[in-house]
């Protein structure tokens, strides 16, 4: 027998809850429909800090053997700049080169020696012109320069400390720095948003130091691992810092704007609002379409992860399916008040059918 419109009316429904226009008014009850997540925007919301770019961090060795008469680079965080000097050596090492020069008798093969030692200790041509070799005055210290630009970070010698080179053993370390004109920052991410973080994608991001700036860079590698202790994996992030507005260990907050995995984007998205918990159950409250007045039913439903500020849900909604995004506490008040099904009252599991799902809606109200 074909089912009347008397006994399909919401008061006769266990799961059914008719309310007014006013009622949802001054509940403040609004209703949306369910988007595809497919059209959803992943933003997620990351903090970290700033270090600097490992691959632009160096070592300035010696390169010429000697005692060092004065350290030009006497502090860390001074600045180098590439081709300055750094320290003045005294080296007997370069004086018997010189000397080699000096006695024309010396074989090819001494000569030969002599100008690859002063190539591997990057003595400049200018500066074997200062030594007046006709007056024996050359037995003087020279200056070493700087190889690369950046922050000094660590000192190793101070004055008066001997410098060797490769052919002598390990080269003697003048200074470690950084150079800042390129920086990482080092993000956070939790083991749940996982899925949604990958290689190339664009983080934008603020510093409490820097106010005002906003900073833009791309993810350039991801940890292979996790954190036992935090549960999160690290996000290496490339930032070009010309102004050097960034100084490592700053603390940053930012979004990573990305996109939903393939597994994820056949379901929809529903705001975080929208959604009740009752233990290990999801609810959201669906408006019935064929009523020409409020009528919610509940429904149970699978969510999968946390985007933005909603819920992909993977089972239980349809797109474009009406529901309720404000005020579901009040409904389900509403609900509980007059002895209809909720959240502090459903059914057991199999004991009840939840609100009929869209394609049987229309048969009940079938003459």
């Amino acid at each position: 027998m074909p089912l009347s419109l008397t006994s399909a009316r919401p008061e006769a429904q266990a799961h059914w809850l008719a309310m007014s226009e006013e009622a949802l008014r001054l509940a403040d009850i609004r209703t949306a429909p369910a988007q595809p997540a497919s059209r959803a925007r992943v933003a997620l919301h990351v903090a970290g800090k700033v270090v600097p770019d490992q691959t632009r961090r160096y070592r300035q060795i010696a390169h010429l053997p000697g005692r060092i008469e004065r350290l030009y680079v006497r502090r860390t965080g001074q600045y180098v700049r590439r081709g300055q000097p750094i320290a003045s050596i005294y080296s007997r090492e370069l004086i018997a080169v010189i000397e080699a020069f000096k006695f024309s008798k010396n074989s090819p093969s001494v000569v030969r020696s002599a100008e690859n030692n002063l190539a591997a200790w990057k003595v400049r041509p200018e500066q074997l012109e200062e030594f007046d070799l006709e007056s024996g005055d050359y037995r003087k210290p020279i200056d070493v320069f700087a190889d690369y630009s950046g922050v000094v970070t660590k000192l190793y010698v101070r004055d008066g400390d001997y410098a060797v080179n490769t052919h002598m053993g390990h080269p003697t370390v003048l200074f470690d720095l950084a150079d800042l004109s390129q920086v990482w920052v080092r993000l956070d991410i939790h083991e749940s948003d996982i899925p949604f973080v990958h290689r190339g994608d664009t983080v934008v991001f603020t510093a409490d130091a820097v106010p005002g700036h906003t900073f833009t860079g791309t993810i350039a590698e991801l940890t292979p691992w996790l954190d036992p202790h935090t549960r999160t994996k690290e996000a290496r992030v490339v930032v070009a810092n010309p102004d050097w507005l960034l100084e490592p260990e700053m603390w940053v907050r930012g979004t990573i704007e990305t996109h939903l995995p393939p597994a994820f984007a056949k379901g929809v998205v529903v705001p975080r609002t929208a959604v009740l918990w009752t233990g290990q159950r999801s609810l959201v409250y669906v408006r019935h379409p064929d009523y020409d007045r409020p009528v919610f039913g509940w429904r149970e439903v699978t969510l999968g992860p946390r985007v933005q500020d909603g819920w992909i849900v993977l089972e239980g909604l349809e797109p474009g399916e009406e529901i309720a995004v404000t005020g579901v506490m009040a409904l389900d008040a509403a609900a509980q008040l007059s002895g209809k099904h909720s959240m502090m009252r459903l059914p057991a599991n199999g004991d009840h059918q939840q609100e009929p799902p869209p394609r049987t809606r229309r048969a009940l109200h079938r003459e």
